[in-house]
């Protein structure tokens, strides 16, 4: 059994009074009699589940990851503790400074063994509905060992030590970027390739095998993430204060099941626009206009 702690930890009314030893206890592995925890819910039809303390000790509960929101003393403390959550206001909303993308090169010289690359595109909003195909376009683009960026410069011409894509969502903006890790005599080639792999990407589209292979992967992911209470929290934290809703596991497949080659060429198309470029780079670098001639 691991135990992940929120930070700060609730505590009921009673159980407050011996805040100390309860933790202390829980740390021993000898749970006090009659306390209960709470925690994100495991089921969809509850936000939170109580548990008697020492539930968690039994073998059922021996490989499984607890996050313990909140202690009560007893069941009828870890029932008032409980309601208090579900009687926080909302916070309103406040409207964001919208944001304003502007491409640009920067370098910083440390003296480290090796050089870290970001190349990055503005990307997407976490509202986006196409942020499905967003992570599709990552998997197949770089997101393992058989995608097309490990393939193509680590694996057949050994330019890096290791590179991967992303993508990252904000309020009303984003951006894409595609990592790569590697010795500063193979930086103009790695370049070279990454940018050819992207214009391949964009210009032909991907393979039905590709996407497929894609979308798999992601449905397991979703499905795996359900076995980790503190992913399953993460996932409906997310939901509700990011997105506004909280999507299940089905409507998620769905949505990743609705995802066309053509989607992720066209949001291909949208994002890797070469004069958008950015760049970072880290270590025994060059000057920002000497990388700023790579991209070009």
């Amino acid at each position: 059994m691991k135990i992940h702690w929120h930070k700060p930890l609730y505590m009921g009314a009673r159980a407050r009074e011996k805040r100390f030893r309860i933790i202390q206890r829980f740390r021993l592995g000898r749970p006090m009699h009659g306390t209960h925890v709470i925690t994100p819910a495991v089921g969809e039809r509850n936000l939170l589940d109580i548990y008697p303390a020492g539930e968690m000790k039994k073998p059922c509960y021996r490989d499984r990851e607890f996050f313990i929101l909140g202690i009560g003393a007893d069941y009828d403390d870890a029932v008032e503790l409980a309601g208090r959550f579900a009687g926080l206001e909302a916070r309103p909303h406040t409207a964001a400074r919208a944001a304003a993308y502007v491409p640009g090169v920067v370098v910083k010289k440390k003296a480290i063994e090796q050089n870290h690359l970001t190349l990055a595109f503005p990307g997407l909003s976490f509202a986006d509905p196409r942020r499905f195909q967003l992570q599709l376009l990552s998997s197949i683009l770089g997101g393992g060992m058989s995608s097309r960026l490990f393939q193509q410069v680590r694996e057949q011409k050994g330019l890096c030590y290791s590179i991967y894509s992303y993508g990252t969502c904000h309020d009303d903006t984003g951006y894409f970027g595609v990592y790569t890790a590697l010795g500063r005599e193979t930086e103009g080639q790695a370049l070279d390739t990454i940018l050819a792999v992207i214009r391949e990407l964009t210009e032909h589209g991907v393979t039905q095998a590709e996407l497929d292979r894609a979308r798999e992967q992601s449905k397991a992911n979703v499905l795996m993430g359900l076995e980790s209470t503190q992913s399953h929290m993460s996932s409906l934290g997310r939901g509700e204060l990011l997105q506004g809703e909280v999507l299940d596991e089905d409507a998620i497949i769905a949505a990743y099941d609705a995802v066309t080659r053509a989607d992720v060429q066209a949001l291909a198309g949208e994002l890797f626009r070469f004069e958008n470029a950015s760049l970072s780079a880290v270590g025994r670098v060059g000057s920002a206009d000497a990388y700023r001639a790579l991209l070009h």
